[in-house]
């Protein structure tokens, strides 16, 4: 699948951290979920997501893609992406 981001979904960095906005609602992004977002352009899959951020991260992919999936679940259960 290759999430797209909600077009209605605004990212802005507030005193060095990020955050999504969403209608009233903001989101903050710790480093590893800003990396995620920002690779997240409707053109890469989850899976090519999960192998960029190992490789950034030096994890093995097998060990972070449960984690990963629960949080692109998140954000589609947020409206803030969807596939």
């Amino acid at each position: 699948m290759k999430p797209k981001k909600n077009i209605f979904v605004t990212s802005r960095a507030i005193q060095g951290k990020m955050y999504l906005i969403n209608k009233h609602e903001a989101y903050l992004l710790d480093s590893v979920e800003q990396f995620i977002w920002e690779n997240i352009d409707g053109e890469n899959t989850i899976e090519d997501i999960i192998q960029k951020v190992a490789k950034k991260y030096n994890e093995d992919p097998n060990n972070i893609e449960q984690d990963l999936k629960e949080f692109f679940e998140s954000l589609k259960e947020h409206n803030l992406i969807r596939y």
